[in-house]
């Protein structure tokens, strides 16, 4: 299955609301940036504590996948 992603607006952030029975489920949360400026994204001082509040929640699996790369 040949699945391709739609260009994003580079340098942008959205928040998207999933609904069910008329109440917010849930939240997907969308950052593009490009790779200079993810570059730099990474090197800010709240980095590594986002990662780690991230991996807490269980959402490492792109993260990790993205350093291996």
């Amino acid at each position: 299955m040949d699945v391709k992603k739609e260009k994003a607006n580079v340098n942008s952030l959205s928040i998207v609301l999933w609904y069910a029975d008329n109440k917010i489920w849930t939240r997907e949360l969308t950052l593009v940036l490009t790779g200079r400026d993810w570059f730099e994204f990474e090197k800010q001082s709240f980095y590594p504590e986002l990662i780690q509040f991230l991996h807490n929640l269980g959402i490492q699996g792109n993260i990790e996948k993205q350093k291996a790369g």
